[in-house]
């Protein structure tokens, strides 16, 4: 059986780290303005005078970009591109303080690798049932898994001392049958710090722009699907195969937004010609636990907000939206005794700035 995770920021938020889009503002606007141009200073100026309203719509920094280019012309090509660059080059420091001092205990790391391998254990007594029925049709002895990671930092590798080496971590034994655990792949998405970072919008309809969005230049530093390809790294289309050959897909920590839109078409269009299921681990600190109907409610929503993103008709919808199990503010990969010392550098670094 194959399970293929894909690992949002929530990971390294529930592990400690400030990774946050509001956490990284105020780093960057902290940051020294000698020598900069004038696109990067009107630029730190108008996020500064958004930052100071009750409501945000730099929640998601890279849909904000998008949205940002309304303000210029073509003249301004290589204006945008020294702006996109001191956006991404002052990111990817602020990650690397974040990363750097990164640190987790014994106990922790067999807690999150056991969650690695039983995310049914999160789900309702109904669903768990359904999904180990579904899991005894595997015949296979090997349970694999495959990482998908959409954050910058290199946290889940560390937790495994991972080293693009495939590990065996465990096993577990039914009917005097032993199935071995096998973490096969770890695969960055967006790239990291050190290269081929990938930061931008999911396709040019989300460059609020029409003068602009044409533009070669501009689309290869800013569409996630035309930088993966010019970077010429092939991840993209390894991603894609390990989810168009999975049987179980488990998203943790994403929020299933409009930037990552390419890769919820494909798992939702794999559920209709597939048995595949899908576990959705989300965060929502509104949810009410005292209505079941209520948290029901939100859970199809979560369901319609994946299955929505592909051209699905109704009738296909409603035959696989029960393979899809929603779960929310679970304790899955919460490690409570993290030790790393990211928050007081960063703390330090600022007041010297």
């Amino acid at each position: 059986m194959k399970t293929t995770y894909l690992i949002g920021n929530g990971f390294d938020l529930n592990l400690g780290l400030q990774t946050k889009y509001s956490d990284f503002y105020k780093y960057y606007l902290a940051l020294p303005r000698d020598s900069l141009s004038d696109y990067i200073l009107q630029f730190r100026k108008d996020l500064e005078e958004e930052q100071l309203g009750e409501i945000s719509k730099w929640a998601d920094l890279e849909l904000a970009l998008g949205q940002y280019m309304e303000k210029f012309e073509e003249k301004d090509i290589d204006g945008i591109l020294g702006l996109l660059n001191d956006v991404q080059d002052s990111l990817a420091e602020y990650v690397d303080l974040q990363d750097v001092h990164f640190s987790i205990s014994e106990e922790d790391k067999k807690k999150v690798c056991k969650d690695l391998f039983y995310p049914e254990q999160y789900l309702t007594p109904r669903e768990q049932q359904n999904l180990n029925n579904y899991k005894r049709t595997f015949s296979a002895s090997t349970f694999e898994t495959n990482i998908l990671i959409f954050n910058y930092t290199k946290t889940f590798e560390k937790v495994f001392d991972y080293s693009e080496k495939e590990l065996t971590l465990g096993s577990h034994t039914v009917a005097n049958t032993t199935y071995s655990h096998i973490l096969r792949t770890i695969e960055h998405i967006h790239g990291d710090t050190n290269s081929n970072m990938i930061l931008g919008v999911n396709d040019i309809s989300q460059i609020c722009n029409e003068k602009i969005r044409e533009m070669t230049k501009l689309r290869r530093a800013i569409v996630k699907p035309e930088m993966n390809l010019n970077a010429g790294t092939l991840r993209d289309d390894r991603a894609a195969s390990l989810i168009n050959t999975s049987d179980l897909v488990c998203i943790y920590g994403m929020s299933l937004g409009e930037t990552d839109k390419t890769w919820w078409q494909l798992i939702a269009n794999k559920m209709t010609t597939s048995n595949l299921r899908v576990i959705i681990f989300s965060r929502n600190a509104g949810i009410n636990q005292r209505q079941a109907y209520l948290l029901q409610n939100e859970k199809d929503e979560m369901v319609d907000r994946l299955l929505n993103s592909a051209q699905i008709n109704p009738k296909q919808k409603d035959l696989i939206r029960d393979r899809v199990f929603v779960c929310f503010n679970s304790n899955m990969f919460n490690a409570e005794r993290i030790m790393h010392s990211a928050k007081k550098e960063l703390s330090v670094l600022q007041e010297a700035i």
